[in-house]
């Protein structure tokens, strides 16, 4: 399995040129994408055998790469976020009072999520 830092990295290490395959093209008769043997992929040159139809869609998402790192990278820093808020509520909750149920069930609440997610 991949690590965020490892997304992290692969992203930082791209290059920043758009990436759209090239030479694409939509038959007007049959509606078939096709792709020709050679296309670019940013500044890359893939060479693919020719593909038809439903391959379009591998194409697409490897294509879609640097965003879905972007997004990767966004939500993990909304993560590490939350976390850091949940750590600070937990220092916050006494520990010495059983009484209230309310309050049990938040700090065990927030126990188990701070369990869950590895930070603690």
């Amino acid at each position: 399995m991949i690590t965020i830092d490892e997304i992290k990295q692969l992203d930082a290490n791209r290059n920043d040129r758009t990436w759209q395959w090239d030479g694409r093209k939509v038959d007007e008769d049959d509606g078939y994408i096709y792709h020709p043997q050679g296309s670019y992929l940013g500044s890359t040159l893939i060479t693919l055998g020719d593909t038809y139809e439903d391959d379009h869609h591998d194409l697409d998402f490897i294509a879609a790469a640097p965003k879905i790192a972007a997004k990767c990278i966004e939500l993990d820093a909304v993560n590490r976020e939350l976390i850091t808020k949940l750590q600070a509520i937990y220092e916050l909750l006494p520990t010495d009072d059983f009484t209230d149920s309310r309050l049990t069930l938040l700090r065990m609440t927030v126990i188990s999520t701070l369990i869950h997610v590895g930070a603690l």
